[in-house]
């Protein structure tokens, strides 16, 4: 977070009028509103509605509503076309949660345009995972040209699909990159609620799980800025404060070794924006022993200079198994390699790191780090 996107949200999420014009117009004079970053560009509709509940007249406002009018529309095209997926899912037969951005439209925001998205990401089992994918590409939605559904489904969590009419919907079989291995989607299933969605009612995760996953998800570096899991999670907490079970969140981060990015992410909204999060839950999340491979997960996601697939993968694999003997790792991690890098042989998987080794030990420090995940 820079400094112009801490004003930008500063200016959405504070309470007090003086502190919220204050923020606004520092942002405001610091930039060329035409030349928005993509990722705050998606917060305009929520600057909007705050600085239109507070005055009249504000630089650029038509501009803003423009754009609050824009994401309205968009929203709620795609919304109403996702409508096709979940209708034909429940004819199947086909359990499914809905996540990210429907989600929090449904229960969150009060007006589809105040959080924009750019696809519908829907939850199902594991087990039903193929037949979805089936269910969904007789609809039209196929995935991206050189990526299969067997590829996707033993190497990540997720497989992202389109139609002609450029309506994009993810289809996950878990929800968070860094604690997809297997079993731990259980607990989503677990702990949903029923909310309404286009005259319909749809499962989402309950709003200790939203947190967890928003949070997770967003404080990840991206080429576009990723600061919107910001107000999702602030919305998630303000809205319902009063019957979160913190015990539950807690025990999640814990299962999901998930800890200390939990623990950044509600540290920054506390000291940054004042969220209101009990001091007893605070107490016992600092209390709990950090884990080294988190936090060192933690800062190659975080960080694209730090970012390296191998150590990822190794990070990730080692905390899945956190409780097998050192020994027991290392005879699981070509197969776990093999299929989270999606190769056909163990061969290839072999060639690829000993080039990944061989180019560290060259280049060193100097390599250049791609930022897009489980990318070779």
């Amino acid at each position: 977070m820079n400094d112009q996107e801490r004003k930008l949200l500063h200016a959405i999420l504070d309470k007090d009028a003086t502190t919220t014009r204050d923020a606004f117009y520092a942002w405001s004079n610091e930039i060329n509103f035409d030349d928005v970053e993509a990722g705050s560009f998606r917060l305009i509709p929520l600057l909007y509605k705050q600085m239109s509940s507070l005055q009249d007249s504000y630089p650029n406002k038509n501009k803003m509503q423009g754009i609050y009018r824009y994401f309205l529309y968009k929203n709620s095209i795609l919304m109403h076309k996702s409508l096709i997926a979940l209708e034909t899912l429940e004819q199947e037969r086909i359990e499914y949660i809905l996540l990210k951005g429907a989600a929090l439209v449904a229960a969150y925001y009060q007006e589809p345009a105040l959080r924009p998205m750019n696809d519908i990401d829907i939850l199902v089992k594991r087990e039903d995972a193929e037949k979805a994918f089936q269910v969904l590409s007789d609809l039209g939605w196929q995935p991206y040209p050189g990526r299969t559904f067997q590829q996707a489904f033993h190497s990540t969590y997720s497989i992202s699909l389109n139609r002609d009419d450029n309506v994009d919907l993810d289809l996950h079989w878990n929800v968070i990159h860094q604690a997809a291995w297997e079993g731990t989607e259980k607990s989503y299933w677990e702990n949903t609620e029923d909310v309404p969605y286009m005259k319909r009612t749809v499962k989402i995760l309950s709003p200790e799980l939203q947190i967890l996953h928003n949070l997770s998800h967003g404080i990840r570096w991206n080429a576009l800025s990723s600061i919107r899991w910001i107000p999702d999670v602030c919305q998630v907490i303000e809205k319902r404060n009063g019957d979160i079970d913190w015990n539950l969140l807690l025990q999640e981060a814990k299962d999901k070794k998930l800890v200390f990015t939990l623990k950044h992410g509600l540290n920054l909204l506390s000291n940054e924006f004042g969220v209101a999060i009990p001091s007893s839950f605070m107490d016992d999340l600092r209390a709990i022993p950090e884990r080294k491979a988190e936090k060192k997960l933690y800062q190659y996601l975080t960080n694209p200079s730090r970012y390296d697939v191998i150590k990822v993968q190794w990070q990730i694999y080692n905390l899945s198994r956190s409780e097998a003997s050192l020994l027991k790792k290392l005879i699981g991690l070509p197969s776990y390699l093999k299929q989270s890098l999606s190769f056909d042989s163990y061969g290839e998987t072999l060639r690829y790191v000993i080039k990944k080794i061989w180019k560290r030990v060259r280049y060193g420090h100097k390599t250049k780090h791609t930022h897009v995940l489980l990318k070779k």
